[in-house]
């Protein structure tokens, strides 16, 4: 998070973007021998299951540049989710036992990775006059520019908001470089 990257020179500036509420991520990566689908990506949408969306990255890229089956399934979590305060054991083993479930034929022997991430802050919240927290593009350190999701409302994050944000990041940067 860029507030704790900055000096306390502008405490109001990092308390801005302190502000902002957000949800964390917890996310398992696998790598295998096994197929488990043809397809890219799998919305989950049971409420027992530990993660809401399952990718084949290896359907999504065919080239063999893997030299296995990559797959990756997550999760928006509050802070104060088990799944944060858990073991790395754990939330394999959470994930994995839930994986059997969607894909009878999954096999562990066939695992030759697996790898737990989380992160704190990977999806913004937006609350209650939520406009009111979005911190503008420049900040106020001479030369440091902000562009991130937090700064995409009111519409929904995604591939078209991201790009539009860099856009007008990178505006905002010419701008400061030919001034």
């Amino acid at each position: 998070m860029l507030a704790n990257l900055l000096s306390q020179e502008d405490e109001v500036y990092q308390q801005q973007l302190k502000t902002i509420p957000y949800l964390g991520a917890v996310i398992v990566v696998l790598k295998s021998s096994q197929k488990l689908s043809d397809y890219y990506w799998h919305n989950i949408h049971d409420p027992q299951a530990p993660f809401v969306s399952f990718l084949n990255h290896t359907a999504l890229v065919k080239d063999g540049r893997y030299g296995g089956q990559v797959y990756y399934m997550g999760a928006y979590r509050p802070h104060t989710d088990v799944q944060f305060q858990g073991t790395d054991a754990e939330i394999l083993e959470l994930y994995l036992g839930y994986l059997a479930r969607m894909f009878p034929q999954f096999d562990r022997s066939q695992l030759s990775h697996a790898q737990v991430f989380r992160m704190p802050n990977a999806q913004h919240v937006p609350v209650g006059r939520y406009r009111r927290l979005i911190p503008e593009v420049e900040s106020p350190f001479n030369g440091l520019f902000l562009s991130n999701f937090s700064q995409v409302f009111p519409q929904d994050r995604g591939t078209n908001a991201a790009v539009a944000e860099g856009l007008k990041a990178a505006a905002s940067i010419r701008r400061y470089l030919l001034s």
